[in-house]
């Protein structure tokens, strides 16, 4: 749940689009990634009260071996959304596991 000041009863939801650039070393990867981020704010009721974007950054390191179509990635990344009221930051750290067929 979301909570603001004289407000509860709210739901966030968010979504990320960006780039990364990365430097690779054997099977070892690390980088940097910008992103645009919205994040979008439901009422218990089910309306969209406001939706707002914001630009971010972060950074990534993985593994992800020539000879495997197994990886893994570990990214951390911060947002800035300006609301008319307050600024709202939101940081995270995100755990990728995947798979690609050769």
């Amino acid at each position: 749940m979301f909570e603001r000041t004289g407000q509860t009863g709210y739901t966030l939801g968010h979504s990320v689009l960006g780039l990364q650039g990365r430097y690779w070393t054997g099977d070892l990867f690390i980088g940097v990634h910008g992103a645009l981020y919205t994040e979008t704010t439901t009422t218990n009721t089910g309306t969209s009260s406001a939706s707002q974007t914001g630009n971010g950054q972060g950074l990534i390191v993985g593994w992800e071996p020539s000879k495997s179509g197994w990886s893994i990635m570990l990214q951390g990344d911060s947002a800035t959304f300006k609301y008319p009221d307050q600024d709202v930051t939101m940081t995270g750290v995100r755990l990728s596991v995947g798979y690609r067929w050769k």
